[in-house]
C-alpha cells in the first residue's frame, strides 16, 4: 500500500513539474482602471529594477546581466527584451541586440516599448529615417502615450520637419 502511494505521489509531482508553465493572469486596479496582466515574479520584478537602475547609471553590462534574470522566469515579457536590447546596442553587441528586439517583437509586435526601442537603436545606428517609421509605429501602437509623441517629435527634428 504505501509503495503504490508513493509511487502515485511521485507520478503527480512528475506531471505538475513537467507541464507547460502557462502565465496566470492577475487582475490589477491602478487609478480606478482595472486591467488584466500576468503575474510577476518578485524574482523577475527584482531584476527588471535592477537591470533599469544599471543602465540609467550607464552601466549597460550589468543591466544586460539583471535583463537576462528577468527574462528568465516562468513568462518573458517585451518591455524587458526591448530595453535588453538597447543596453546591447549601447555596448555595441549589434547581432545579439537584434536578436534580443527581434524576440521582443515576437512577444507583443504592437508594443510601444518594441517600438521605443527600435526607434533609439536606429538613431544611434544613423538611419533616421527607419528611426522616424519606429516612432509612427509607437505612436500608432499607444495614441495616449506622451513617451512615445515625445519621441516621435525628436524623430521629426532629426529629419529635419518642423
Amino acid at each position: 500500500m504505501r509503495l503504490r502511494f508513493m509511487a502515485a505521489a511521485a507520478l503527480l509531482l512528475f506531471g505538475v513539474a513537467c507541464r507547460p508553465r502557462v502565465p496566470v493572469e492577475v487582475v490589477r486596479t491602478l487609478n480606478d482602471v482595472r486591467q488584466v496582466g500576468v503575474f510577476v515574479s518578485p524574482h523577475s520584478y527584482e531584476h527588471f529594477v535592477r537591470g533599469e537602475l544599471a543602465a540609467a547609471s550607464g552601466d549597460d553590462e550589468t543591466a544586460v546581466l539583471h535583463y537576462r534574470q528577468a527574462r528568465a522566469g516562468a513568462h518573458d515579457d517585451a518591455l524587458i527584451a526591448a530595453h535588453m536590447a538597447e543596453a546591447l546596442d549601447r555596448l555595441g553587441r549589434i547581432e545579439a541586440a537584434d536578436r534580443a528586439l527581434n524576440e521582443a517583437a515576437a512577444l507583443e509586435q504592437s508594443a510601444e516599448a518594441v517600438h521605443l526601442a527600435r526607434a533609439h537603436i536606429e538613431a544611434r545606428r544613423g538611419d533616421d529615417q527607419a528611426a522616424l517609421a519606429a516612432a509612427i509605429a509607437a505612436v500608432e501602437s499607444a495614441p495616449a502615450s506622451e513617451t512615445a509623441v515625445l519621441e516621435l517629435s525628436v524623430r521629426l527634428q532629426c529629419t529635419g520637419a518642423e
